[in-house]
């Protein structure tokens, strides 16, 4: 059974608006997992990624229900900008207004806070499965980021995307706020954040991967029957403890895909 659903919004200094998400529900008990994309504005992938994955997951859920949220952040998506109040020629930051660094949220916060409240208290707390997608421009392929745990590693590595990137946050129990995929963590759920290439953009080789990579994590947690594939494919892990060699480029100046 697929419905599309609707949050109302309403927080202070930011216009009232609507979430809307999908609910793939098999009628049988199981896994909940929860897909989410676009926490930052300029990170769109993800969007494509579950408007391509529905139909699939309408055939092959056999057990628990998928949630899968495209826009998780609207007024960033309406900057069209990293975060709520980005500027044109501000990079990427870290500030209170990066929604993935304010969860589970507060009633009473801040702008971003109260939205991630709101996204906690709806969907994230009934969820026990989650893959916060995000792209950066950073990575040339499509990575997982999962926290340092055997577990999340794991369920990062059924992904079977070209990358993994291990992050060693510290003890997850002594922070107040978290990113998404760290607050599942912390409160001992199955979860990673992953990065597609490419920010301000769609791209169809970025797409395919993102719907295998929903497709081998809900074989992993036993919705979709079957096992996952791609797993013997190669595949670049590092952590932080990695070694690190500088590659500079050989001449100055601004780089651009052809």
């Amino acid at each position: 059974k697929v419905e599309k659903r609707i949050i109302n919004v309403n927080v202070k200094n930011i216009r009232e608006f609507n979430l809307p998400y999908w609910e793939v529900d098999s009628g049988r008990e199981g896994p909940c997992f929860l897909l989410t994309a676009a926490l930052h504005g300029c990170e769109v992938i993800g969007c494509d990624v579950m408007r391509r994955f529905l139909p699939v997951a309408a055939r092959d859920l056999v057990r628990g229900k998928i949630l899968l949220l495209p826009f998780s952040n609207p007024p960033a998506v309406w900057n069209r900008r990293h975060n709520l109040y980005s500027s044109p020629s501000e990079p990427k930051g870290f500030g209170k207004d990066n929604i993935n660094g304010a969860w589970p949220g507060k009633a009473d916060g801040h702008e971003v806070e109260q939205i991630a409240f709101i996204i906690n208290e709806k969907l994230v707390k009934e969820s026990t499965h989650n893959i916060d997608m995000h792209c950066w421009s950073r990575f040339n392929v499509a990575c997982a980021v999962p926290d340092d745990e055997s577990k999340q590693v794991e369920f990062a590595m059924a992904a079977a995307l070209p990358a993994v990137h291990v992050i060693s946050r510290g003890p997850a129990a002594k922070r107040e706020y978290y990113t998404l995929s760290g607050y599942f963590n912390a409160t001992d759920r199955l979860s990673f954040s992953m990065e597609f290439s490419g920010q301000y953009m769609l791209s169809e080789r970025e797409s395919e991967l993102g719907v295998r990579m929903l497709s081998n994590c809900s074989r992993y947690i036993g919705i979709f029957e079957g096992d996952p594939e791609g797993t013997d494919e190669p595949s670049i892990f590092f952590n932080d403890k990695t070694p690190r060699a500088e590659v500079k480029a050989p001449a100055g100046g601004l780089f651009v895909e052809n």
